[in-house]
């Protein structure tokens, strides 16, 4: 794939910072969107692959400009959305 998403493997964005000691969420609502894609996704019955087609969907300029949990908010609302019009895709 050649998307703003495929970033993995690419060399020169320097090193990941990372803390054992680093909350899992931040913030409240973090973990508010985690449990919102489990629960949306096991009533839509979306697969990872839905999952991450909703997240590729983004504009790159908002998937570079939002946070980690942003993006499990669009793959949360787009299969919820579909499911909520009819859509049979719900991905």
């Amino acid at each position: 794939m050649d998307g703003i998403h495929d970033l993995g493997g690419m060399q020169g964005f320097g090193e990941v910072g990372y803390s054992p000691a680093e909350p899992v969420f931040r913030r409240r609502w973090e973990a508010v969107a985690r449990a919102l894609l489990v629960v949306v996704a096991g009533a839509v019955k979306a697969s990872g692959g839905g999952f991450r087609h909703s997240i590729e969907r983004m504009e790159p300029g908002h998937y570079l400009t939002s946070s980690y949990y942003e993006h499990w908010l669009t793959a949360a609302a787009t299969p919820g959305c579909r499911a909520w019009a009819g859509d049979p895709l719900r991905t």
